[in-house]
């Protein structure tokens, strides 16, 4: 390459030489396309320079205005990007030091395009295809599987004023910061997905004192309302209403405790009351008293209406028989009263002598009448003629 070519000027003899106008049309081409030359140039963003060769590039949405996860926003206006601007790099999870000695992957890629447009920070990156990890990182955006970017900014100035808080922001507004680099990440809610620092040094927003003080008063309200109380209730009037009611609480459930006991005694005696009459008239046996007063005891409203219908029916029965019995015995009494002895040949002697098929008939198939007939032949009936 001749010696007047620009590989071989220096900027100090290349300036003489513009100025001096002695480069000819061919020297002024090699120039333009003489790679050495480019590349001594800081790159430039959005076009003031052509790029080395054409690459493929992806637009990302840096910053917006908008409250994020973290209830704090910057004003995309306020983002200063002329530092960034000189040295767009592109870092991956805002990884500068993520190892102990930097392994030359930090940087994955460079900013060619950047731009402010309706609230929003737009960046267009071109990865590093000479690094692997880099190509490995633009393979996963490019198939879809990585979509956010996210910027890493000092802190210039914030504001708590009413007039930069937007709904559901709860820490104060960034409204200028220096753009330092920009970075793509897994996930755009996780804590690294925007890195503030002031001076260099990480930072964290203040908390609107405002807006806590306006979320106690809404706690309050709501609890005064549900106490019953006035909306405009101060704090202590509200406290002395929750001990109030504490206290109430306290007292109600020891009068439940006491009334259970008392309860519990009274039904324990029923318990054993009705398993007693049980075991007399014979619905349980006497063995078993203690295993069905204890059932009735562990489940008393469930039981007892049972062994009370039990028994009510058992009554019923023996009074039913008890009723027979007495009749029988006065339907008997009333058929020997006023017969002498022998009037009828239906004594069990006569029968026994002249009739016995149909004694032997009668104790078949009137057994309550043969044992009348045997009962007045023990007390000393017997047949006579009337002759």
């Amino acid at each position: 390459m001749p010696q007047s070519s620009p590989m071989w000027l220096s900027l100090r003899n290349l300036r003489l030489r513009i100025e001096e106008k002695t480069l000819n049309i061919e020297e002024i081409s090699l120039m333009v396309n003489c790679r050495f030359f480019r590349a001594a140039h800081s790159p430039q963003l959005c076009g003031k320079k052509k790029r080395e060769m054409s690459q493929k590039t992806y637009t990302f949405i840096a910053s917006t205005d908008a409250v994020n996860s973290y209830g704090y926003r910057i004003l995309t206006e306020g983002i200063d990007t002329t530092q960034f601007e000189k040295n767009p790099v592109i870092l991956y999870m805002h990884n500068r030091f993520g190892n102990p000695v930097p392994t030359g992957e930090e940087v994955i890629g460079r900013a060619v395009a950047l731009k402010k447009e309706a609230g929003k920070l737009l960046v267009d990156i071109e990865f590093d295809s000479g690094s692997s990890f880099a190509k490995s990182i633009e393979g996963k955006v490019e198939r879809g599987f990585i979509k956010m970017a996210s910027i890493g900014a000092d802190i210039l100035a914030t504001s708590s004023e009413p007039e930069m808080i937007m709904p559901g922001q709860t820490m104060e507004t960034v409204t200028a910061a220096k753009l330092t680099e920009i970075s793509i990440v897994d996930i755009g809610g996780n804590d690294d997905a925007i890195r503030l620092c002031r001076d260099g040094i990480p930072a964290k927003l203040k908390l609107l004192s405002n807006n806590n003080k306006s979320m106690n008063q809404t706690i309050l309200l709501s609890v005064a309302l549900a106490l019953g109380l006035a909306a405009d209730t101060k704090e202590d009037g509200i406290l002395n209403a929750i001990r109030d009611l504490k206290l109430s609480k306290d007292q109600a459930e020891k009068s439940a405790k006491e009334w259970k006991a008392k309860y519990m005694t009274v039904q324990n005696a029923k318990a054993e009351s009705i398993v007693n009459e049980a075991v007399t008239l014979g619905i349980i046996p006497e063995n078993l008293k203690s295993v069905q007063l204890g059932l009735l005891q562990s489940n008393y409203e469930e039981t007892a209406p049972k062994f009370e219908e039990a028994i009510k029916l058992a009554k019923e029965t023996k009074i039913k028989q008890d009723v027979g019995k007495a009749l029988n015995e006065a339907i008997n009494l009333a058929k020997n009263s006023g017969k002498p002895s022998g009037d009828s040949k239906e004594t069990f002697d006569y029968m026994q002598r002249y009739d016995v098929a149909k004694l032997r008939k009668i104790k078949e198939t009137e057994p309550e009448k043969y044992a009348q007939l045997a009962k007045d032949y023990a007390a000393g009936v017997r047949y006579q003629s009337n002759k």
